[in-house]
């Protein structure tokens, strides 16, 4: 009961009933009906294309997990191999000083038969040895500066080749024992396997297809363990999905419950207000102690 100060009439105050209920039960039905209904549905409707997706994740990750050990011990193979034992002896043969003075010598005979003659120029066509000698050693420095060159290149060229031949070999051992071609085999490593869009959902049908056909004992007790119990766990990822999706509703039907329960409204001038006693209750009930 209130008084009324002026009148000292007595009157009483009657509980704010249904706006907030009201409230409550629109946004709850639009969460169900734009929320909770459209996940269910769409789980419901692509339960296949889900099993299809967690048989391909489990087979890629078993797979990446392999790949990783082979690079790792390709690596190592690799690094054992000293390439550089067998570049090392690539030669080329140096100019011999002795045989171009040789050729110089005869030369220099043939311009002085020339020179007895009367040709002119001719006693200018021959050259010293030490002029030679600078000539034949600026050769022998460039081919052995080039021959350094084509050695190295040759060395990191031979790692590449023989890393990609390693990769290549791993690659093609793992497609046949997945049972996969070459275009899924790389779907499954580029991960372009999926669920959301419809191109995912047919490169997971195409993989899961081939899979299914394996005979490697891992991919078939995965492929079997999870067709055995994959009925029962969609069930209950379906109802999980209910419980969770209700979870903002009761929340909600609460809130609008302790406003409802706290606001009054006057019977005579209709105003909604809340008491001090009602603003500690509900300060109470968000308390984190």
């Amino acid at each position: 009961m209130v008084k009324n100060i002026k009148t000292g009439d007595e009157y009483k105050v009657l509980k704010q009933s249904s706006k907030m209920k009201k409230f409550a039960w629109i946004v709850s039905i639009l969460w169900i009906v734009l929320g909770v209904i459209p996940v269910c549905d769409f789980f419901y409707k692509n339960s296949n294309s889900i099993r299809d997706f967690v048989v391909i994740k489990g087979v890629y990750e078993a797979t990446s997990a392999l790949n990783s050990q082979y690079d790792n011990l390709s690596d190592e193979l690799i690094k054992n191999i000293n390439i550089s034992k067998y570049t090392s002896k690539i030669s080329v043969p140096e100019i011999k000083l002795d045989s171009v003075v040789e050729k110089t010598e005869k030369v220099a005979k043939g311009a002085a038969i020339l020179s007895s003659f009367g040709v002119k120029g001719a006693d200018k066509v021959a050259d010293t040895s030490a002029t030679l000698q600078k000539q034949v050693d600026k050769v022998n420095n460039e081919i052995k500066t080039k021959t350094a060159e084509v050695s190295k290149l040759l060395e990191q060229d031979l790692n590449k080749a023989l890393r990609a031949e390693l990769k290549s070999f791993g690659d093609t051992q793992m497609q046949k024992q997945l049972n996969l071609s070459a275009t899924n085999y790389k779907n499954l490593l580029a991960e372009k396997y999926g669920i959301f869009t419809e191109a995912e959902r047919k490169v997971s049908s195409a993989i899961y297809s081939e899979l299914s056909k394996t005979k490697t004992s891992v991919v078939k007790n995965i492929i079997e363990s999870i067709n055995k119990y994959y009925k029962w766990v969609s069930i209950a990822v379906l109802v999980l999905i209910v419980i969770v999706g209700f979870i903002p509703v009761v929340i909600l039907f609460k809130i609008a419950k302790l406003f409802t329960d706290n606001f009054t409204t006057c019977p005579y001038c209709k105003k909604i207000f809340l008491s001090k006693k009602a603003k500690l209750g509900i300060i109470s009930k968000f308390k984190f102690w």
